[in-house]
């Protein structure tokens, strides 16, 4: 008498859960700065953002995981007075 090989299956079952905190954020703030000179423009902005980043910075975050997704400076003409000068528009904030 022959004996056959029966196939013998485990069947397992399980419930799971993870939960991680985001890997990313992203925050957009606006900030803007006027001035009719655009080096000045440029370091009022600079000096504004950078306060920023020490905000986030004494919230907890780290500086290294601040980024910048935008930056713009573009020249602007006064409705009434006419009198030239530049706007610098701040980045978007990205943390990682």
């Amino acid at each position: 008498m022959e004996r056959r090989k029966e196939m013998r299956t485990l069947k397992v079952q399980g419930k799971g859960s993870v939960s991680l905190p985001p890997d990313t954020a992203v925050f957009s703030f606006e900030i803007l700065a006027e001035h009719k000179e655009y080096s000045a423009c440029h370091e009022n902005l600079n000096r504004r953002v950078a306060g920023l980043r020490q905000e986030l910075v004494n919230c907890g975050i780290e500086r290294a995981e601040v980024k910048t997704s935008d930056y713009r400076i573009r020249s602007r003409t006064a409705m009434k007075t006419g009198v030239p000068g530049m706007m610098a528009i701040p980045p978007d904030i990205i943390f990682v």
